[in-house]
């Protein structure tokens, strides 16, 4: 079995470079296809982008953290301040009557900071929630710089052949093959990347969407 799977795989046509043999491009060639410029901005997005996207999903791992350990903890540690001003209060045995309305102030403000540490704790699973998504697009990105890499080299072929063909090193057809050869890499490239970014624009938005109206319904 792990043979015939192996010949299986050798033989594939969506294996590897093989791939892009399997990819048809209709429409007619521009200037934008080879721009060197165009795919060292891409270049520079895609570095960009997984930078800042791991930072996110970094930054969302610590505040997540501070929700359900520091956080918590600083209102459990103002619950207890009041808790404790109210047990010192209960030991005045001759003034109980009169001290009663400070020891419910103070004993419903220790429950209520008690209240909010659960509550903190319990209102990070949102933040869990956006950063899963935030997460998997940080592993998709942080694939996009080779692929873009691969554009590139396929657009500095493309301007060496030229160069080849215009002093006579090279003939039109070899010329024309690694152009051609190159158009597919390139737009495939190009495909790709309008794909990641549609994906990260759709997921991005409803995610943080959620996640504000959810936080602006706890704060209230």
């Amino acid at each position: 079995r792990w043979k015939q799977g192996k010949r299986e795989a050798e033989t594939d046509h969506l294996q590897g470079a093989r791939f892009f043999f399997a990819i048809n491009s209709e429409e007619p060639v521009t200037p934008a296809d080879y721009s060197l410029e165009i795919i060292d901005s891409a270049e520079k997005l895609a570095a960009d982008l997984e930078r800042g996207v791991r930072v996110f999903a970094e930054a969302l791992v610590e505040f997540h953290r501070r929700m359900t350990t520091s956080t918590s903890k600083d209102f459990l540690a103002v619950s207890s301040a009041f808790l404790g001003v109210c047990r010192a209060i209960n030991c005045d045995i001759y003034d109980k009557n009169r001290n009663m309305p400070l020891f419910a102030a103070f004993s419903n403000t220790g429950d209520a900071f008690r209240s909010l540490s659960v509550y903190h704790a319990v209102q990070s699973e949102p933040t869990t929630q956006l950063l899963e998504c935030v997460r998997e697009h940080a592993r998709t990105l942080a694939t996009l710089p080779a692929v873009v890499s691969l554009g590139k080299s396929a657009c500095v072929a493309v301007e060496e052949a030229r160069r080849l063909l215009a002093e006579g090193k090279l003939s039109q057809h070899d010329a024309e093959s690694i152009q051609s050869g190159a158009v597919v890499i390139v737009r495939s490239v190009q495909a790709e990347c309008v794909w990641i970014m549609q994906q990260l624009r759709q997921d991005f938005l409803e995610r943080v969407k959620d996640y504000l109206l959810d936080r602006a319904a706890f704060c209230r």
